[in-house]
């Protein structure tokens, strides 16, 4: 797997870019400097959950936690 490239704006808002595109497999691509995150993959917006069955189908598990708005990893402990 391709790792993207995370751009820093002069405002504080985080990029994450692949080929050119906004994308990111372990987290939201655009981080807003006022908390706001947008999940995309190959340049396509997309719900975490799209992102969540990704690495299922690849025989890892993850969930994602909607109260921090992150990919966890591992055992959910709930």
């Amino acid at each position: 797997m391709n790792k993207p490239e995370c751009k820093t704006l002069p405002d504080g808002t985080k990029n994450w870019l692949l080929n050119g595109k906004l994308h990111r497999e372990d987290g939201p691509a655009v981080e807003w400097f006022n908390g706001i995150k947008q999940w995309y993959l190959n340049g396509k917006t997309t719900h975490p959950e799209a992102v969540v069955d990704l690495w299922l189908e690849r025989g890892i598990f993850c969930w994602y936690d909607e109260t921090n708005e992150t990919l966890n990893f591992g055992e959910n402990n709930d």
